[in-house]
C-alpha cells in the first residue's frame, strides 16, 4: 500500500509554527550534498546498551564507506555551539537548528557564518566513514522544541523497499523496561496465543526497514497501527490503536518515551557484527502506558490486524500487512473452511 503521509498529526503549536516555516527541502550535509547517500540509522529508533532501552534516536545516520569525508551545512547558518566532535548551526534565515555529531576533525569556530554551499570555506569538517564514526544529523534542538525527522526534508531521498514484519505477538501488559514481557500462553489445538478471561494485554510487533541500495538492510521502521475485529466469524472493528509515528518534534530530551513504544527485547547493535532489533508495542501511547483491556470481552476469536508503515520519499510512505488470531475464555473451537481462507 502507498499513500500520502500528513506531518505533525497532534504536535504543540510551537512545533507546528516550526513546520510551517519550515516548508522547503534541504540538501545532503556532506560532499555530494545533490546526491542520495547511505543511511544507516533513521529517526526514532531505539538506542541503548545491549537489550537496553535508553533513547530514541534523534536523527539519522549517515555512512560513507570508510573514506574521511568533508560535511557542510544545510542551511546558511551561523556555528552556536561546538565540542571535541559535534556541532550545532542555527539558521540565519530561519528558526532552524541542526547537530553534525561524530565528527572527526571540525574546520569552523563558534561563531562563524557558513553557507549551504559545497566549498572550502563552508566545511564544517570531517568524519571518518564506516561504523561508529557516521554522520550524525540532527534536525531540531533539545532544549527548544523538539527534534524532527531529517527524511521528510533531505532531498533527494527514495526508498523502494516496503517495511517488513517479522512477527505480532501478545502479551501480558508489560509494566517494566526491563523484564521479558510474559507472552499469553498457545492453544496446542489451534495453534492460536490465548488470552485469560480480563487480561490486559499489549501487542507485539518485531519489524524492520531497508533502504534500498542506500540504506541499512535493518534501520527502524516509520509507523506502526493496530485494529483488533471480532468476534469471529465478525469481522466488526472493536478497537483501534494509532500507535506510533516517527514524526516531527515527538522526540526531545526526555526519553522517557524509548519505554512505551519499544517494548524489552528491543536493542540497538553494540558493533557492525551485532543486528539491531525493534519490537514495537503499539497499544502503548507516547508517553504512558496502554494495553488492551479484555475484561468483559465476548469469549471467542480475535483477529488483530497489524500496519506498519516506512517512507519512500519526502511526501509518500508504503506499508507492510499481517495479522493473527488469538482467543479469549475457553474458545478452543476450530475456525471453519471459509473462516480460515479469509484469514
Amino acid at each position: 500500500m502507498k499513500k500520502k503521509y500528513s506531518r505533525n498529526i497532534i504536535v504543540p503549536i510551537m512545533i507546528l509554527f516550526y513546520s510551517i516555516i519550515k516548508l522547503s527541502a534541504y540538501p545532503w550535509p556532506l560532499a555530494g550534498m545533490n546526491t542520495q547517500h547511505y543511511v544507516g540509522g533513521t529517526f526514532g529508533e531505539v538506542r541503548g546498551p545491549m537489550y537496553g532501552l535508553d533513547h530514541c534516536h534523534r536523527g539519522i545516520d549517515i555512512d560513507n564507506g570508510t573514506t574521511e569525508t568533508a560535511v557542510y551545512p544545510v542551511i546558511n547558518a551561523k556555528v552556536l555551539a561546538k565540542t571535541d566532535n559535534a556541532v550545532i548551526i542555527e539558521g540565519i534565515d530561519a528558526y532552524e537548528y541542526y547537530t553534525y555529531d561524530h565528527l572527526s576533525t571540525i574546520s569552523i569556530q563558534q561563531g562563524d557564518t557558513v553557507y549551504a554551499i559545497e566549498a572550502d570555506s563552508n566545511r564544517i569538517g570531517y568524519f571518518n566513514g564506516y561504523g561508529s564514526n557516521h554522520l550524525h544529523l540532527g534536525d531540531g534542538y533539545e532544549y527548544g522544541y523538539g527534534f524532527f525527522n531529517p527524511l521528510f526534508y533531505i532531498e533527494p531521498f527514495s526508498d523502494t523497499y516496503n517495511p517488513e514484519i517479522e512477527y505480532i505477538k501478545i502479551a501480558k501488559n508489560i509494566t517494566s523496561s526491563t523484564v521479558s514481557p510474559t507472552l499469553c500462553p498457545t492453544n496446542s489445538e489451534s495453534g492460536n496465543q490465548r488470552m485469560g478471561e480480563g487480561d490486559k494485554i499489549d501487542i507485539l510487533v518485531k519489524a524492520k526497514d531497508q533502504i534500498a541500495t542506500y540504506g541499512g538492510y535493518n534501520n527502524g521502521i516509520y509507523g506502526v497501527e493496530a485494529t483488533i475485529e471480532g468476534p469471529l466469524p465478525d469481522d466488526d472493528e472493536i478497537v483501534s490503536y494509532e500507535g506510533f509515528f516517527m514524526d516531527n518534534g515527538f522526540f526531545n530530551y526526555n526519553s522517557a518515551d524509548v519505554n512505551y513504544i519499544y517494548a524489552p527485547g528491543s536493542k540497538s547493535a553494540q558493533s557492525t557484527t551485532d543486528t539491531s532489533v525493534y519490537i514495537y508495542a503499539p497499544t502503548n501511547n507516547y508517553t504512558s502506558d496502554g494495553y488492551w483491556d479484555t475484561e468483559g470481552l465476548e469469549e471467542g476469536r480475535y483477529k488483530i490486524i497489524v500496519t506498519v508503515w516506512s517512507l519512500i520519499d519526502n511526501d509518500y510512505m508504503h506499508s507492510d500487512e499481517d495479522s493473527i488470531i488469538v482467543e479469549t475464555g475457553n474458545s478452543s473451537e476450530q475456525p471453519s473452511f471459509s473462516e480460515r481462507i479469509q484469514q
